[in-house]
């Protein structure tokens, strides 16, 4: 089955928060106890959609955030670029992915 990367619009990356997410780095066997879902494909998918972004070799996920009331897992890969992340939004209920965001810190919080 061909992975089609999914580019979330800054609106519908934002539906997907809850007011409460918690980072479960480290925690995700106790929250998802059936496992998680394996997002190596869909990263490898994608590399073209973010070029000239580069996720950094090797690195692991810098946060896993937890919404229980929205059904979202937010996973932020860093990048290549200072404080910019990939973020893989993982639909908890169907166990799938509903897409990505390119999340810049800089431009989010500092008005760079």
């Amino acid at each position: 089955m061909k992975i089609v990367p999914r580019l979330l619009t800054e609106t519908e990356y934002k539906a997907t928060f809850d007011h409460l997410m918690v980072d479960i780095k480290g925690r995700e066997d106790s929250v998802h106890p059936d496992g998680v879902l394996d997002l190596d494909p869909y990263l490898r998918a994608l590399e073209d959609d973010i070029a000239p972004l580069q996720l950094l070799s090797d690195m692991p996920p810098a946060a896993i955030y937890h919404s229980a009331d929205r059904g979202f897992d937010h996973v932020l890969y860093p990048c290549d670029r200072s404080n910019t992340y990939l973020v893989v939004i993982i639909a908890q209920s169907a166990d799938q992915v509903h897409g990505h965001y390119v999340l810049n810190l800089g431009r989010e919080y500092e008005g760079t």
